[in-house]
């Protein structure tokens, strides 16, 4: 054979092979596509239909689903509407959800110095910051001067009570805050952090009231946190 035939057969079987790769590389990046597109799809769904969280009803209905149910929360304007619960710790509930089965968004939860029936004076919430507004992805919200103005009503209801939430105040605070995330169970704490908030309403506390905060990732995956201080009014019956 020829030095010119074999360059030809060399030449063409260099073809042959350089298209197998990129039909492989082809198939395995369609592949790759849908996976993500799946993904995206689920997440969507599970935002569009509420199946990070579950209808309410009853505490003793919810505590037969879930044991650790603490609280339900509603924030009037926004599509926080969910259970809360409080884990063994602050790490259980990052990644399932309120059936205890696998989710991205977990659960709201009580920080694992609360206590449970919220007795104390101070109060913090965490919840994942997810797209669409799932679960805490709708507190970036108050960061919104107009919505902060319009939007300052929620409910958080309890086994022991029921409580009147007003919106105080919203900021962006990092996320090993020690006024914030450190507990003692007093308020002034907390208060102390207050006059860092982006926008703020009237902190006018009196004896017996409690203050609520509710605290996310700010979405830009740092270690900064969106931090919404509710007061905590209880219904009379």
């Amino acid at each position: 054979m020829s030095r010119e035939c074999k360059e030809k057969r060399f030449l063409r079987w260099s073809i042959r092979a350089d298209r197998l790769v990129a039909g492989i590389i082809g198939l395995i990046s369609i592949a790759l596509a849908g996976i993500v597109g799946f993904s995206y799809y689920d997440m969507y769904r599970y935002t569009r239909e509420g199946m990070d969280s579950v209808e309410y009803q009853d505490f003793e209905s919810l505590r037969r689903i879930n044991p650790d149910i603490s609280a339900w929360l509603i924030l009037d304007g926004t599509s926080v509407d969910h259970p809360v619960v409080q884990g063994k710790d602050n790490f259980e509930y990052l990644d399932i959800n309120f059936y205890r089965k696998p989710y991205a968004g977990g659960t709201l939860f009580l920080d694992e110095q609360c206590s449970k029936d919220f007795p104390k004076e101070y109060q913090l919430i965490h919840g994942h910051h997810m797209s669409g507004g799932a679960m805490f992805g709708d507190l970036k919200k108050y960061l919104d001067k107009d919505f902060f103005a319009k939007n300052k009503s929620g409910q958080l209801l309890t086994p022991a009570g029921e409580y009147d939430l007003e919106i105080l105040g919203v900021g962006i605070f990092d996320a090993y805050d020690s006024g914030i995330y450190q507990l003692d169970g007093k308020r002034s704490r907390p208060m102390k952090e207050f006059g860092k908030c982006r926008w703020k309403g009237k902190a006018d506390f009196r004896e017996g009231e409690k203050l609520l905060c509710l605290s996310t990732c700010s979405g830009d995956m740092d270690d900064r946190r969106i931090v919404v201080f509710a007061k905590m009014r209880e219904r009379r019956t």
